[in-house]
């Protein structure tokens, strides 16, 4: 199986508004499908993939595909694939299941933002982070990571139940307003509806964007804008060893709803908690820069 963003359509009615899909725009992509043996596994859910997320004249494309092999088809169980409503993304996440898929025996942890907020967050924090730990540092990250869990869980139990409650009926609102739009995607009012529902969706997730630019950032844009020649400067930046204040610059550039790690932390619990876990993430990282070894899961 083959999933994923593809940025390219694949048929003519594969967009809705701007530019209609032309054969040379596609025919590359459509040759390497072939070539490759695959074809697309049926979907069900939203009909098209992204869009440009305009308050008008919105464009609607289908540009993210799940492609199967003759070998999957004959001996993979059987399987059913739908893609979802955007949400705050402006691509539509896709889901496979198995038809023979267990249920999850319990809810899985997951990092909230908000608990941030929170003023008893800082000594839960601290209380669990000094669990002590005599192996590598990374591994010391991810087991006080793990102890973590249960206090955070508790502070969620006892102070957030509305807040999230409130958060989950913006999310049904923005999915519900999101399918009819899909029905009817060139509708000015629903197109409207949607962005003022996405509004107060990413406003309720406490979302917060940072524009910092390092100068490794910007050498490799150098490099997407002028050719793949560097400068003498340039090389000998790249080329040197990663700094303490690079990887706190690296943690705060990313989006606080991005996807989080295997444990379940967005980046937005190491910036809140960074004056207690700044040390030994830094430590970690820097470590595994240094011998190249990652953790098994």
């Amino acid at each position: 199986m083959v999933i994923g963003d593809f940025n390219s359509a694949l048929n003519v009615e594969d967009r809705i508004g701007g530019n209609e899909v032309t054969w040379a725009e596609v025919v590359d992509f459509y040759n390497c499908v072939v070539e490759c043996g695959l074809m697309e596994l049926p979907t069900q859910g939203n009909r098209y993939t992204w869009s440009d997320k305009q308050e008008e004249h919105r464009i609607f494309s289908k540009i993210d595909w799940i492609f199967i092999n003759e070998q999957w088809f004959d001996t993979m169980p059987e399987c059913n694939a739908r893609f979802l409503t955007e949400g705050i993304s402006d691509h539509y996440p896709s889901k496979v299941t198995f038809t023979e898929e267990r249920q999850r025996s319990r809810t899985s942890f997951q990092f909230c933002n908000v608990w941030t907020q929170h003023p008893q967050f800082m000594r839960i924090v601290k209380e669990g982070w000094n669990y002590n730990v005599e192996r590598c540092k990374m591994f010391a990250v991810l087991k006080r990571l793990k102890m973590l869990k249960r206090g955070l869980k508790t502070l969620n139990t006892q102070a957030f139940h509305n807040i999230v409650t409130e958060v989950n009926e913006y999310r049904n609102t923005l999915k519900h307003i999101q399918i009819q739009l899909q029905r009817c995607p060139t509708n000015m009012e629903y197109q409207q509806a949607e962005v003022s529902a996405y509004q107060k969706f990413r406003q309720s997730t406490y979302l917060a964007e940072v524009e910092e630019e390092t100068e490794r950032v910007r050498a490799f844009n150098s490099i997407i804008r002028n050719g793949n020649r560097l400068s003498e400067a340039q090389q000998q930046e790249i080329m040197q060893p990663f700094l303490e204040r690079e990887v706190k610059q690296a943690m705060f550039q990313i989006d606080n709803n991005k996807s989080p790690g295997p444990e379940r932390f967005g980046s937005g619990f190491y910036k809140a908690a960074w004056s207690i876990v700044g040390r030994d993430i830094t430590e970690a990282v820097l470590e595994f820069f240094q011998n190249g070894n990652m953790l098994s899961k």
